[in-house]
C-alpha cells in the first residue's frame, strides 16, 4: 500500500493529477496510482530527488524510473515496501533541515 502521505506529497508538490481513478477502495486507488508513470515523475519533483542515475552499464535511468523499479523489485520478492515509502520521504526531511 501507499501511504497517503506519498500520495498527497505527489499531487500538492509535484502536480500529479489523480482525476478518474476509482475512489470505491483505497486499496484500488493505491494500484491504479502505483501503476502511472506520471504519479512517479510527480513524486520525483515532490521529493526534489536526483534527475537521473547511472546504472551498472553506464546508461542513464530517470529518477522516477529508477525509484518505480525499487518499488517493484521489492512487490516481486514480496519484501515490505514500509521502509520504501519510509525512506523517501525521511529523505525529503533530510533536504528541507
Amino acid at each position: 500500500m501507499i501511504p497517503k502521505e506519498i500520495i498527497q506529497l505527489a499531487i500538492e508538490k509535484g502536480g500529479y493529477i489523480s482525476e478518474g481513478k476509482n475512489m470505491s477502495s483505497w486499496k484500488l486507488v493505491c494500484i491504479q496510482t502505483v501503476l502511472d508513470p506520471l504519479f512517479w515523475q510527480a513524486l520525483v519533483r515532490a521529493l526534489d530527488l536526483q534527475s537521473k542515475y547511472k546504472r551498472r552499464r553506464g546508461d542513464y535511468l530517470e529518477a522516477w524510473s529508477y525509484y518505480a523499479h525499487q518499488y517493484f523489485d521489492l512487490i516481486l520478492t514480496n519484501s515490505d515496501t514500509a521502509k520504501f515509502w519510509e525512506e523517501l520521504l525521511t529523505s525529503r526531511v533530510s533536504k528541507v533541515n
